[in-house]
């Protein structure tokens, strides 16, 4: 694959899902002692890691601490990528919200996220190493006119929410929901529907143990089921999701020796790959082609379409059928923006793309050196491209999904590396920028040929005279001799929002796994490709 296409990591988006659906049973009641639960993490049968939730409750001052810690190991090729993310709410007994914390580590170095509940507000500090922001934001609320929780702002923090799951098992119910919020997704409470099956008993190990089936939804991700069978208290003993063919997360509950016990993780890049109907022919010389996506029938049901296949930047859509698109990228004619134009947060600090970081604006005059003063916003976002292609060193599988901080300073990584790093240089320089999630075409990648891989790319927004009143550009910083091809489809674009980045890329897992591409028409340039530095 040399150079060219380095495939992100799916599974990143895969652990924010999985927190997301099988997370919000994870608490307890009240307790006056320390309550623990270890459990296994398995994906498609095999273990990557383990989970733990903790509960302990404090007189002085009076809270409950509810603490979920996992931690996977998993193979992208021959490269074992290890994550971790650590979630922890306070809450006062009767269910107000105090405080909470969220570390994720997919990198080198871990990104922690603290929340202080105000009366009407919340303090949000974001850190990162060194580098800190704080800011002021409105107490999170349910949407006016939702059947929400009987709180002023609608949503249970986790020990009330357990209480409330306990107490619809225990009263029979056969249909309820709650609303909750993860600090790890950021500020956007989220629906929680469950549906009770009835008594079932569940073999955990080897042992058999009686549990109550039900089956759970969140409204981020509404058609995905995770079956979950649960002790009376509401407690998850055994959860399991289907995120597609040869894709399936599964948590036991296990001793603490079990869940922890050394793991051989299994490779799980092959599996998303996607084998189009037919392959390219110099793919990296693409100027334009036609693909038709679909998503097959489930059980039985027809699928349904991701929320929108976005026509941006060089592509554009076309929907003749409910779940299937016919896209179209074409280099020459790009999507006029309509409403789709740049808003601060194209410009924002986060986490992920912190343009006022120093290493990384030191990288922009490097970038940059050299460029006349009144240089086009086109040619010095060109530089700054070239110049992350050559910066990232070290091109490799081992990074999950780092900061663009952390990448300026050991310029290394795969395609999500590149891209953030490229986002974040252009915030710096002053042109807005977003992330886009999708599909680039390689001829061979971990043993299968001409496939499609998940990868990263970036935009910017270009408003020189030439592309008055200005437009979204596609800019892939993997690619050695052009700024980007036609053997790219976009499935998601993301701000890279503290608050709703992991939100913006979980909306592809129901994809992976399942998307169907159809190679319609491609054009090649004419024009031999040329290093446009």
């Amino acid at each position: 694959m040399g150079r060219t296409a380095r495939t992100p990591p799916p599974h990143a988006w895969l652990i924010a899902a999985l927190i997301t659906l099988l997370g919000t049973t994870c608490a307890t009641a009240a307790s006056r002692t320390t309550f623990t639960r270890w459990y296994a993490v398995l994906m498609d049968g095999q273990q990557v890691g383990w989970s733990r939730t903790k509960v302990a409750q404090s007189d002085q001052p009076a809270s409950i601490t509810t603490s979920t810690r996992m931690k996977i190991a998993i193979r992208r090729g021959p490269v074992t990528m290890q994550m971790a993310i650590e979630n922890t709410f306070v809450e006062t007994p009767d269910g107000k919200p105090i405080k909470a914390r969220s570390i994720q580590r997919f990198g080198q170095t871990s990104v922690s996220q603290i929340m202080h509940f105000n009366d009407d507000s919340i303090e949000w500090v974001t850190r990162q190493g060194t580098l800190k922001q704080r800011r002021e934001i409105p107490l999170p609320k349910v949407p006016p006119g939702q059947d929400a929780s009987n709180t002023p702002w609608g949503w249970l923090p986790p020990a009330a929410a357990q209480r409330l799951i306990a107490q619809r098992l225990a009263e029979g119910a056969p249909l309820f929901h709650y609303w909750s919020l993860d600090p790890g997704l950021g500020i956007e409470p989220v629906r929680v529907e469950t549906r009770v099956i009835g008594p079932q008993d569940v073999e955990v190990f080897g042992k058999v143990v009686p549990a109550i089936a039900a089956d759970s939804s969140v409204s981020k991700l509404p058609d995905m089921v995770t079956r979950e069978h649960l002790d009376a208290q509401g407690w998850a003993v055994k959860s399991h999701l289907s995120m597609g063919p040869g894709m399936t997360l599964t948590i036991i509950q296990a001793d603490k020796e079990l869940a922890t016990a050394k793991v051989q993780p299994p490779e799980l890049l092959a599996s998303t790959l996607i084998k189009p109907d037919k392959p390219l022919h110099n793919p990296r010389g693409l100027r334009s082609a036609v693909y038709e996506l679909s998503l097959p029938e489930t059980d039985g049901e027809p699928a349904t379409a991701p929320p929108s296949w976005p026509s941006s930047g060089y592509q554009r859509v076309e929907r003749p059928l409910g779940s299937a698109a016919r896209i179209v990228v074409d280099l020459d004619q790009p999507t006029p923006p309509a409403d789709d134009t740049p808003t601060d947060a194209n410009l924002a600090v986060t986490a992920m793309l912190n343009g006022t970081d120093p290493v990384i604006k030191r990288l922009v005059k490097q970038a940059t050196r050299g460029a006349a003063t009144d240089a086009s916003t086109a040619r010095r976002a060109e530089l700054i491209r070239a110049f992350v292609r050559d910066f990232i060193s070290a091109k490799d599988l081992s990074v999950g999904l780092a900061t663009a901080s952390e990448v300026a300073r050991t310029a290394q990584g795969d395609c999500t590396e590149h891209a953030v790093l490229l986002a974040a240089m252009l915030r710096a320089a002053g042109i807005p920028s977003r992330t886009v999630s999708g599909l680039i075409y390689i001829d061979e990648f971990v043993g299968q040929a001409d496939v499609f891989a998940y990868h990263m790319w970036a935009q910017a927004w270009l408003d020189d005279a030439g592309n008055a009143p200005g437009r979204w550009v596609d800019l892939d910083a993997t690619l050695d001799r052009q700024p980007f091809d036609a053997a790219h489809i976009a499935l998601s674009t993301s701000d890279m929002a503290d608050d709703a980045m992991m939100n913006d890329l979980i909306v592809m897992v129901p994809l992976i796994g399942r998307l169907k591409i159809k190679v319609v028409d491609t054009a090649v340039s004419t024009v031999p490709t040329t290093d446009q530095r």
